[in-house]
């Protein structure tokens, strides 16, 4: 299961961000998003890439199931 949630420059939050929004939002200055997965299906995985652009290594460990917590800071992302 994947859930998007979005802090605006104006400070409106958004829960369950609709996927047809996130490039917006994505370039939009001063935009936060936050990606929730759970068990993630392979197309939702996909997303991270496309348009997310995370590292494939921080796909790769979204796909394990009993990773050790651990937080990664990347150029443009925060993993956790």
């Amino acid at each position: 299961m994947l859930h998007i949630y979005s802090l605006t420059a104006d400070k409106t939050i958004r829960c369950d961000v609709p996927r047809a929004d996130i490039p917006r939002l994505l370039a939009e200055p001063g935009a936060v998003l936050w990606v929730d997965l759970d068990a993630p299906t392979d197309e939702e995985r996909c997303l991270l890439d496309d348009p997310f652009a995370f590292h494939p290594l921080t796909i790769e460990d979204c796909r394990l199931v009993n990773n050790r917590p651990k937080i990664e800071l990347h150029e443009r992302y925060l993993f956790a």
